[in-house]
């Protein structure tokens, strides 16, 4: 009976040290969460969620509903390359607006569907980029973004 509370207590430790570890990696502060991006000639602004983890990035805007007219997820890579992104169980269209590492509008994919059956299109960027930002389908025309003016988070 005493190794069965040895063992229950061994198991509740490393529960508690999981459990610290996911909180960690993957919950941020809502000031970690929450920013927003400015873009200099065409004065659009944002309020974005930032999607920098490999498991924030993977899940994206999957399963939304809906995502307001100011608002966006920026993803943040650790390094500047041409990013892949695809529309599986995304359920808003979106612009893709993508960012080198210099804060340069680099590249805009308007209008992008979701992907209703598989194999979903990939949408690459033409240039390397280190930012992308989604925002509703229409949003980058409508706001005058335009490659090569910058972007700046706040």
């Amino acid at each position: 009976m005493k190794n069965f509370w040895k063992i229950l207590a061994g198991l509740v430790a490393v529960g508690a040290i999981f459990l610290a570890l996911a909180v960690v990696l993957f919950f941020k502060t809502p000031e970690e969460q929450n920013m927003q991006v400015f873009f200099s000639k065409s004065q659009a602004v944002f309020d974005v969620e930032i999607a920098s983890t490999p498991m924030e990035q993977m899940r994206g805007l999957m399963w939304r509903q809906s995502l307001s007219e100011n608002s966006g997820m920026l993803f943040v890579f650790s390094r500047s390359e041409i990013q892949s992104f695809w529309m599986k169980n995304t359920l808003i269209p979106l612009d893709l607006v993508f960012i080198g590492d210099n804060g340069k509008v680099v590249d805009i994919k308007n209008d992008f569907l979701p992907c209703e059956k598989d194999p979903c299109d990939v949408y690459s960027s033409i240039s390397p980029a280190k930012y992308v930002l989604e925002i509703n389908s229409g949003q980058a025309s409508k706001r005058k973004i335009e490659i090569g003016e910058v972007m700046t988070i706040k």
